[in-house]
C-alpha cells in the first residue's frame, strides 16, 4: 500500500467539509424558522471557505511527505476515513423532515468529527505554507455559533453540554498542536515544529526551484546576563529577542527557537542578498534597544540556496552553512553578521 502523503489526509478533510457543507444546505432549505434557516444558511458558508481553503492547500501537497507532520499518518488517514464513513451514514437521514432537536443531534455529530485532530495541524502548517486566511482562525467563533443556538433551539440539557464538549475538544486540539510544536517559553516554533514545517516549504522550493535562505542567530555572552542578572531575567530577554523576530520578519517566514540562546529564520522564498540588510538592521536595534534594557548584542549566520532532490539533505546542507557563518561571526568578535561564501 502506498505511504499516505499530506495531499492524501488534506484531500480526506476537504471531503469531510464539502459533506458538512451538504447538510448544512439542506438544513437551510428545509427550516422555516428565520433565524435558524439563517444559522444553517451562515454554517454552509463557513464549510465553502473551508472547503475553498482546502483546495488551494491540495496544489501545494502534491508531493509532501506526511511523516513530518504525524507520527503515523497512515493510522490518521484511516480516522478520517472513518470518520466519513460514519458522516456518509447521515446521507440516509431524511434531514428535510428532522425536527430542530434532531437536527442540532446530527450537526453535532458532524462537528465532532470535522474536530479530528489531523485538521489542528495542518492549519498550522498550511497557514505558514500558503500565506492564506487560516480556518482556525474563524473556527472558534464557528464553534461559539454553533453552541449559541445549540443553547437556544437544542431542547435539551443534553444538547446543551453537547456544546460545551465540542468548544472543549477545539481548544484542547489547539493546545496539544502548540504544545508540541511550539516553545513554552518564548511561544514561538520549537525545534520540532521548525522542523515539520521548514520540510514542506523546502519542498515547495525546490518544486518552483524558489531560492531560500536561512539564519542562525546567536545571543553573545547570555550566560553572563543569566549569572549577572538571574534566570528570570535571561528568561525575559529570551522572550523579548522572540517577540522582535516575530515583528521584524514577515509572517511566511519560519521563526523558531532552535534550542537555547539559539534562533533560526528561514526565509522560504526571498532574493539572494536580502537577508543581509534585515539581519544587520535587527543586530543595530537590538544592541541600541535591548530587551528588558539589558545590555545585549547577537550574532548572525547567513546562506541561502535552492535545495536539490534530495530536499531533507539540501535543508540539513543549508542549516549548517549558516551555522558555520555564525561559528565565523563569534569567532570574528561577535556582535556581527556573516554571509557564509561558497
Amino acid at each position: 500500500m502506498p505511504e499516505t502523503t499530506i495531499l492524501d489526509i488534506v484531500a480526506l478533510c476537504r471531503n469531510a467539509d464539502q459533506m458538512a457543507l451538504k447538510v448544512y444546505a439542506t438544513l437551510g432549505r428545509a427550516c422555516d424558522d428565520k433565524e435558524l434557516s439563517k444559522f444553517w444558511n451562515r454554517m454552509c458558508k463557513e464549510e465553502s471557505e473551508h472547503v475553498l481553503f482546502w483546495r488551494r492547500s491540495e496544489e501545494i501537497c502534491v508531493g509532501l511527505e506526511a511523516t513530518d507532520l504525524f507520527r503515523d499518518p497512515d493510522k490518521v488517514a484511516e480516522e478520517l476515513r472513518g470518520s466519513l464513513a460514519k458522516c456518509d451514514g447521515m446521507r440516509g437521514l431524511n434531514k428535510e423532515g428532522l425536527d430542530v432537536p434532531d437536527a442540532f443531534t446530527l450537526s453535532y455529530r458532524l462537528e465532532f468529527y470535522l474536530l479530528h485532530p489531523a485538521f489542528a495541524m495542518l492549519f498550522e502548517m498550511l497557514r505558514q505554507a500558503t500565506g492564506q486566511t487560516c480556518p482556525a482562525d474563524t473556527y472558534e467563533a464557528h464553534i461559539d455559533a454553533f453552541v449559541e443556538m445549540l443553547a437556544k433551539h437544542g431542547g435539551t440539557p443534553q444538547l446543551e453540554l453537547l456544546g460545551e464538549t465540542l468548544r472543549r475538544l477545539w481548544i484542547d486540539n489547539k493546545r496539544l498542536v502548540v504544545e508540541s510544536t511550539h516553545d513554552h517559553l518564548t511561544g514561538i516554533l520549537n525545534r520540532r515544529g521548525f522542523f515539520a514545517i521548514s520540510v514542506q516549504l523546502a519542498n515547495l522550493a525546490q518544486r518552483t526551484n524558489s531560492m531560500m535562505a536561512i539564519m542562525m542567530i546567536d545571543l553573545d555572552h547570555f550566560k553572563a546576563i543569566n549569572d549577572r542578572f538571574g534566570h528570570q531575567a535571561g528568561d525575559n530577554v529570551l522572550r523579548g529577542v522572540a517577540k522582535r523576530l516575530s515583528e521584524t520578519f514577515r509572517d511566511s517566514d519560519l521563526v523558531a527557537r532552535y534550542g537555547g540562546e539559539e534562533f533560526i529564520i528561514m526565509f522560504a522564498s526571498i532574493g539572494e542578498n536580502a537577508v543581509e540588510s534585515l539581519a544587520e538592521e535587527l543586530r543595530r536595534t537590538i544592541e541600541e534597544t535591548p530587551p528588558e534594557g539589558i545590555p545585549l548584542t547577537i550574532s548572525a549566520g547567513i546562506t541561502y540556496g535552492v535545495p536539490g532532490k534530495d530536499v531533507r539533505a539540501g535543508l540539513q546542507h543549508l542549516i549548517q552553512e549558516a551555522d558555520e557563518a555564525l561559528y565565523r561571526a563569534k569567532e570574528a568578535g561577535r556582535n556581527r553578521v556573516v554571509k557564509h561564501e561558497r
